[in-house]
């Protein structure tokens, strides 16, 4: 016997619940959509179908994390020329201003490239 729209949709959500997957809205303007949608098919291989939002989205998270990660081990390595404090934190804004504080302008660039 097949199973109805309700029972097919409940059994998706137990198995995302078994893979530890959660559900994210995301509220788009048509032309960040329209560009969502193109990256998504720049993303497929020659001759391969189009990755789905999903798919982009979750691989664009992990290369931010893998990148993140590996700026925040490069910052750890060295210090705050202004304040020679551990970075990322360094001063804690003590000396943002400054133009040798890490703070001022190393930091958006370090951490939002």
């Amino acid at each position: 016997m097949a199973k109805t729209d309700k029972e097919r949709k409940e059994a998706q959500r137990q198995r995302d619940k078994a893979l530890g997957i959660t559900r994210v809205e995301v509220r788009l303007s048509s032309k960040q959509a329209a560009d969502l949608d193109e990256m998504c098919v720049q993303a497929a291989r020659p001759g391969e179908q189009p990755w789905t939002r999903d798919e982009f989205i979750s691989r664009l998270l992990q290369t931010h994390q893998k990148t993140h990660i590996q700026t925040m081990q490069r910052l750890a390595k060295g210090g705050c020329k202004k304040c020679q404090y551990a970075l990322p934190e360094g001063c804690k804004g003590l000396f943002k201003g400054d133009r040798q504080c890490y703070l001022t302008e190393q930091f958006k660039k370090d951490l939002y490239p």
